[in-house]
């Protein structure tokens, strides 16, 4: 297009002479002056819109032309016209909202006018996801090896080192280099372009913590600087033994200590008539949470009569006192313990040791609490999780659902009456974050976390659980798949996925690039891409009611009240295999032991299934309402138990963990070490 200056007005090529109001032959008005256009210019003028229709958010739209010209344009969806709102050149409409249309054209001097056209945007705030990260220690060597996605718009990766607790991932549209601080303790050991489908290794070398963790995250960055979903691996090293002495004057209320290696005890004590209460703070130093802290006395010595009475129960032939579910890296509890019939004369001495271990916890139905914590090696109550007030339904009782209790020692809970997200602080029993997926009424009726407590997927119902909400064609509303970052609850995806009950099942591929949805909707079973973040198949499998991945992946059994059907995981799902169960009651929950063997869980009973030869084992007089396998075993529980059992792989009880005799047990999740 050739450069032209002139008012955008066809009648002015009409005008006559140079002096005056009017312009001569081959000119045109400009200003108080005439100046000359190119009468062969036949070319309209071209108008290039800002932000690019594909970006992050729209905020202030530009509209600019390559030439001389009046720029009309509408905000309303209509066809602009001449007698619309224009700007000479550049026009600047500031702080349109991410759903704008803009409709345009452009007249340059010469009269040439543009195609009307429209400008929408695609608003991407979703960044690729990391396939996968492996973590290798060999000495003091930390070796990673890392697969990028295969998303067209991948544009670079970051690794980064974990010291303690992560918190907040990198910020989008912020490129990194090695050496910089994401946020306290998470420093970036490679930041750089990866092409699509790229598999890379990185090594250091730093001393492996006694005791702690090693732990390193991956995140993939797209073109417009959106950072994805982050990976993680981590290996923990055994605690040795801790142990330490602690004597008591009691006279002065002074506690000295010689200290354990990775631990810190420090005290005071006071002395009422012959009661002595000895608080002990223990501090824990290792640089990873640890779960189910418990502090046992033995040796107690330099008191004539007196006895230390109150505490928590025994390993072995001491007696201990529990610190509750968790500590975090650099945090401390403190705990009374309370000694009768004491002179104020004593010294007392004593030799201690700090015990760790996993724990066990269930969710509750309940107005006051949110759910509780066992001490799984010493079958006890460590804890009772406080309420999540916003996570209430209507008749004010909390009722949660479990994903699951990362390696930060949060304990990611979802509301069953309302659509709510609550991560719980083993260290403190409390709700530490929340975030509200939906307006009332919602609720979440699923949800998983997975292994390195990167990120939560979360399945959003419209509705009450007994009572789905309509939409405004009087049809059940759609469900949404919601992706949270476990570190912060950020949401960072969301795919709507169908129509699916208030009671679907939601099952994680063993490589956790793939996601499986029981929608027990019209026999729907959905599977969601996580890389890609969209459904990558759905499928028709005759009373669906659970799902459960073979243990390498290769195949997805879809269990109903009467069969389990094989499905292949090549594309579409092709059914391979189908078996008849008995049905005696509704299965709700079905999982693997590594050996092939399939556990269904059913309202009121258990089965084992070998699905090589289709031999159902029955397990009486045990219900499946609830059901998890952890290192083999499985783990259940009712709908009204107090109880969890746990079940070995011959289908034989191991252990009996009591929970709060008041409460209902719904759901399970147990610590990752």
């Amino acid at each position: 297009m050739r450069s032209l200056v002139g008012v955008p007005v066809v009648a002015a090529l009409l005008m006559t002479g140079c002096g005056g109001r009017e312009c001569g032959k081959g000119t045109v008005r400009d200003g108080n002056s005439c100046r000359q256009f190119d009468s062969d210019d036949k070319s309209a003028p071209n108008i290039t819109v800002n932000p690019p229709t594909r970006t992050r958010f729209v905020g202030n739209v530009t509209l600019t032309s390559n030439e001389p010209a009046i720029i009309y344009y509408t905000l309303d969806g209509t066809t602009p016209t001449t007698a619309s709102a224009n700007e000479p050149n550049h026009v600047l409409i500031p702080d349109m909202p991410d759903d704008t249309l803009v409709t345009y054209f452009a007249v340059d001097k010469a009269g040439n006018a543009s195609d009307v056209q429209e400008a929408r945007w695609e608003i991407d705030r979703a960044g690729p996801r990391t396939r996968s990260l492996s973590l290798t220690l060999a000495g003091d060597a930390r070796n990673l090896a890392w697969e990028a996605p295969s998303n067209g718009d991948l544009a670079g990766m970051v690794l980064a080192r974990i010291d303690g607790r992560l918190g907040a991932g990198p910020a989008d549209e912020t490129m990194y280099e090695a050496g910089n601080i994401i946020a306290p303790g998470l420093t970036v050991v490679y930041a750089g372009p990866v092409t699509p489908g790229e598999t890379g290794v990185f090594s250091e070398t730093l001393s492996t913590p006694v005791g702690g963790m090693v732990r390193y995250a991956a995140w993939a960055y797209d073109d417009l600087g959106n950072y994805g979903p982050g990976v993680a691996d981590y290996e923990t090293q055994s605690l040795p033994a801790q142990t330490g002495t602690l004597s008591v004057d009691v006279a002065t209320g002074v506690v000295d200590a010689v200290q354990p290696v990775l631990f810190h005890v420090v005290g005071s004590s006071t002395l009422v008539g012959t009661t002595l209460s000895v608080h002990l703070a223990l501090e824990n130093r290792t640089t990873r949470v640890v779960f189910a802290p418990k502090l046992v006395l033995a040796n107690i010595a330099g008191t004539v009569g007196g006895s230390w009475n109150d505490s928590d129960g025994s390993i072995g032939p001491n007696d201990y006192r529990s610190y509750g579910s968790a500590i975090a890296p650099g945090a401390s509890l403190v705990r009374t313990y309370t000694f009768i019939n004491v002179l104020p004369t004593e010294v007392i001495d004593a030799s201690f040791s700090v015990e760790t271990g996993r724990v066990l916890g269930t969710t509750f139905w309940d107005e006051y609490a949110s759910g509780s914590i066992t001490d799984e090696a010493v079958n006890q109550m460590a804890s009772i999780l406080g309420p999540a007030p916003q996570a209430r339904g209507p008749a004010g009782n909390l009722s949660m659902r479990s994903a699951g209790i990362t390696p930060d020692g949060f304990y990611i809970m979802g509301s069953r009456v309302s659509a709510r997200v609550v991560a719980f602080d083993l260290t403190t029993g409390l709700p530490a974050m929340g975030v509200t997926l939906a307006p009332q009424s919602a609720n979440v009726s699923r949800l998983v976390v997975d292994r390195a407590g990167m990120a939560i997927y979360a399945l959003v119902t419209p509705g009450h659980p007994y009572s789905q909400r309509l939409d405004e064609t009087q049809q059940q509303a759609e469900n949404v798949l919601v992706r949270l970052d476990a570190g912060t609850l950020r949401e960072t995806g969301r795919l709507p996925i169908g129509i699916a009950a208030p009671s679907a099942d939601l099952r994680l591929s063993p490589d956790e690039r793939s996601l499986s949805i029981v929608t027990r909707s019209a026999s729907r079973v959905v599977v969601v891409d996580l890389e890609e973040w969209s459904v990558a198949d759905t499928f028709v499998s005759t009373g669906a009611r659970a799902s459960a991945w073979s243990p390498n992946g290769s195949f997805l059994h879809v269990v109903s009240n009467s069969a389990v059907r094989t499905h292949s995981t090549a594309t579409g799902f092709p059914k391979t295999g189908e078996f008849a169960i008995p049905s005696l009651s509704r299965v709700m929950r079905a999982a693997f032991v590594a050996d092939g063997r399939l556990w269904v869980g059913r309202e009121n009973e258990l089965q084992m299934v070998d699905v090589g030869t289709g031999v159902v084992l029955p397990i009486d007089n045990y219900d499946g309402v609830s059901l998890e396998v952890y290192d083999g075993d499985a783990f259940v529980a009712g709908s009204g138990d107090s109880q969890v059992y746990r079940m070995n792989n011959s289908g034989v009880e191991v252990m009996q963990y009591d929970f709060d005799d008041s409460n209902y047990g719904h759901h399970i999740a147990r610590s990752p070490f």
